[in-house]
């Protein structure tokens, strides 16, 4: 029963337009909840305990010469993945550093009426802060572009 009715809550929630995805930092502390509405705009809000840390914040990035990514988007894939490795640097002003973090990967598709764009947004959450970057895989139509506005307004 409990299979059927979350299944019918990620329907209502791909139907609707709408999708959400949480990811939590390896100790649990922080969590970070990304959201695309049905107009396809990306969001994203970090936690610290509970706490919202970072109150809803829009992302997107505008183009000088070319179309803008910052909404019409639909979800083509999404990732989940861990890692954890231990080193020690030849100098520095510490002897053992700890690279662990848990990352949400999603691949965003940008159709419009003549093209299709695809933007990668990757999220990296430590156990101390969050980290997220855009990507833009090689494509035949994007291949050089100028960033005129990175619009991450991350509200605290």
């Amino acid at each position: 029963m409990s299979k059927i009715l979350s299944l019918t809550f990620t329907l209502i929630a791909f139907c609707s337009g709408g999708y959400s995805q949480n990811v939590s930092s390896p100790d649990g502390r922080l969590s970070l909840n990304f959201n695309s509405n049905e107009k396809g705009e990306l969001t994203y809000k970090l936690f610290m305990e509970e706490k919202e840390v970072i109150k809803e914040s829009k992302l997107g990035i505008e183009l000088s010469d070319q179309h803008n990514f910052m909404d019409g988007f639909t979800i083509e894939k999404v990732d989940t993945s861990t890692f954890f490795e231990e080193w020690s640097p030849v100098w520095g002003e510490v002897s053992h550093i700890v690279n662990n973090y848990r990352e949400l990967k999603v691949t965003l598709n940008q159709k419009d009426s003549s093209t299709n764009s695809l933007m990668i947004l990757t999220f990296r959450l430590f156990n101390d802060g969050l980290g997220f970057r855009y990507e833009f895989p090689v494509q035949d139509n994007l291949r050089y572009f100028i960033i005129s506005e990175e619009n991450s307004d991350g509200q605290s």
